[in-house]
């Protein structure tokens, strides 16, 4: 069967979410899941942080996007990255999803825009912040073989992508491994058994706090260290993993983190994250 090149609008259904006014505390706090760009990290989706009620549906831009549907961010740093979506969810303006069809397989169609996001960051438009428009994923073009052949290119993908996050496991465990080393050598750094020499951190450095923002901002989608990010790193070397954030203007210079800056929590409600850096 030759392979066919549609548009994305030519075969299935581009939706776009929204944002219900943070203003109306009744709109906030429910059981449906609502999603940032920052989901989108080239990954699949199993949960959300974040919930709307039935009532901030209603009343606000939002939709609900089926499960297997495809997310693509539209703006800022994650603009072009991919989601592949797990559950039924709504998500904010800066995401659209592409909703299963009889005539792709959505894994299928997840690595393909993985694939092409080096183009798609080509065609980004705007100033401080790029971004590309629901109208511009509706026309984006898709090589379409025979379901069947989609469905094998996906699973020999995932297969790849299995032994991708093995590697990844492996890394966390030898950062286990760096921790206890350094207790080996210099002891338990709270008890000080080996009588090292201390003194405050505040001789050694300045300190400051992280920047507040509100789920309304929009304009500017920046990369975030948030609390949650410090369950699964310790040293961060490329900011691009990092969930983004919308703010209504770039942050002061005093905000933004610099190489060897050290991050740590300082209070939380799940009191297992307090202390890590």
């Amino acid at each position: 069967m030759a392979i066919e090149y549609l548009k994305i609008c030519d075969f299935t259904e581009v939706i776009t979410g929204g944002t219900p006014s943070t203003k109306k505390s009744e709109y906030w706090g429910g059981t449906i899941p609502w999603l940032p760009s920052g989901v989108c990290q080239n990954c699949s989706v199993f949960d959300a942080k974040t919930f709307i009620t039935q009532e901030g549906l209603d009343n606000s831009a939002a939709k609900m996007i089926p499960i297997n549907s495809v997310l693509i961010a539209l703006t800022g740093a994650t603009a072009g990255k991919v989601a592949y979506l797990q559950m039924e969810a709504t998500a904010n303006q800066s995401v659209s999803a592409i909703v299963p069809s009889e005539k792709h397989i959505p894994k299928y169609l997840f690595y393909y825009l993985l694939y092409r996001r080096d183009k798609t960051l080509s065609d980004c438009y705007g100033g401080a912040q790029k971004h590309i428009s629901q109208e511009y994923v509706k026309n984006i073009i898709v090589p379409l073989p025979s379901l069947e052949k989609q469905m094998r290119i996906a699973c020999e993908l995932d297969y790849a992508n299995e032994l991708i996050d093995k590697r990844k496991e492996q890394l966390r465990k030898l950062d286990e491994l760096v921790k206890a080393r350094f207790v080996e050598l210099f002891g338990d750094p709270v008890v000080n058994e080996k009588g090292w020499d201390t003194k405050p951190l505040l001789e050694m450095g300045s300190c400051k706090n992280g920047m507040n923002f509100h789920y309304e901002d929009t304009g500017v989608e920046i990369n975030c260290l948030g609390v949650g990010d410090f369950k699964d790193y310790s040293i961060i070397s490329d900011t691009s993993i990092l969930p983004t954030v919308s703010l209504n203007e770039m942050p002061s210079a005093d905000y933004m983190l610099q190489d060897d800056d050290i991050v740590f929590v300082r209070s939380n409600g799940n009191k297992s994250l307090v202390g890590r850096s």
